[in-house]
């Protein structure tokens, strides 16, 4: 579940980034508040994260509509 919740973080700032050095175009740098924009909405992902690693070890995540559910074992 940390992967999931990680991976849009780590791939979509990348892709940004690349975007944004790899363009000659002068207006490139416009993707600069997109991606603060994505950037902000990544808060509760890490917060997700911190979450579950608060949690004992063998702790099951369910991801659900509304949340998510902490199956301790």
């Amino acid at each position: 579940m940390t992967v999931v919740a990680l991976v849009p973080t780590f791939v979509v700032s990348a892709l940004f980034l690349v975007l944004i050095a790899a363009s000659d175009n002068p207006w490139a740098f416009g993707l600069v508040l997109p991606a603060g924009f994505h950037l902000s909405g990544c808060v509760g992902d890490w917060h997700v994260v911190g979450l579950m690693r608060r949690q004992p070890p063998g702790t099951a995540v369910e991801d659900t509509r509304d949340g998510m559910i902490l199956h301790r074992s």
